[in-house]
């Protein structure tokens, strides 16, 4: 459900094409070719989530080279083919209850209509919170809320405003302490990159040394 309630909420930033912040504000779409990379991980992703096997057949030649047990790896290439007939299984149901849909189900818009003139309250405002309310409610234990509130002044206001944030409490206690000492431990070696070519091929030919001689020292 937190994963749900993660993904639900960029999807609402997104609808709503409110900016986070002020830079993100700023913030330009990056180029088609910039983008290849995140596409083509993406589909590797959903193909080997889909069909399992695929990945298996890259994992065969490593059981192999360490000599293990291979009849682990069939037990395992009987459930991925399973497990892939299910889910071709759903993926075609779903289909076909969106063309059912697409063919028989007329969509009609008309007017927003609204009966007099409600009190006027800031969270008449719609956030990416909003989409994800009915979940935070149940999972109030895991999560705490932070709120502002700027009322209104006048019965026929410009404009309200009401913050309202939840953050994870695993996030904040947990995950983020432990990613600042990981990026300030990483930041010894921000010298790494420098942008030099020169000094790339150094530390690829000095990891190269390192790793001959452990090589050869260990064995």
């Amino acid at each position: 459900a937190l994963a749900m309630i993660a993904f639900i909420r960029i999807y609402a930033l997104v609808f709503q094409g409110a900016p986070r912040s002020t830079k993100a504000e700023q913030a330009s779409e990056l180029k088609p070719g910039n983008r290849l990379s995140v596409l083509f991980l993406s589909l590797a992703i959903l193909i080997t989530g889909i069909v399992p096997g695929i990945a298996l057949r890259f994992v065969k030649p490593l059981l192999r080279w360490f000599d293990l047990d291979m009849q682990i790896f069939a037990g395992l290439q009987q459930q991925a083919l399973q497990i892939s007939s299910i889910y071709l299984i759903v993926i075609a149901l779903f289909a076909l209850f969106y063309v059912i849909r697409k063919l028989c189900v007329r969509e009609k818009t008309g007017a927003t209509w609204a009966c007099a003139y409600p009190r006027v309250s800031p969270k008449m405002q719609s956030s990416s919170i909003t989409y994800i309310q009915p979940l935070a409610y149940f999972l109030k234990p895991f999560m705490y809320k932070k709120s502002t509130h700027v009322m209104a002044e006048h019965p026929f206001p410009q404009k309200v405003e009401y913050l309202e944030d939840h953050p994870d409490a695993i996030w904040t206690l947990v995950v983020r302490p432990v990613s600042r000492i990981i990026s300030k431990f990483l930041l010894f070696f921000a010298r790494i990159h420098n942008g030099k070519t020169n000094s790339y091929i150094a530390w690829a030919l000095g990891f190269l040394v390192i790793l001959l001689v452990w090589v050869v020292g260990f064995r």
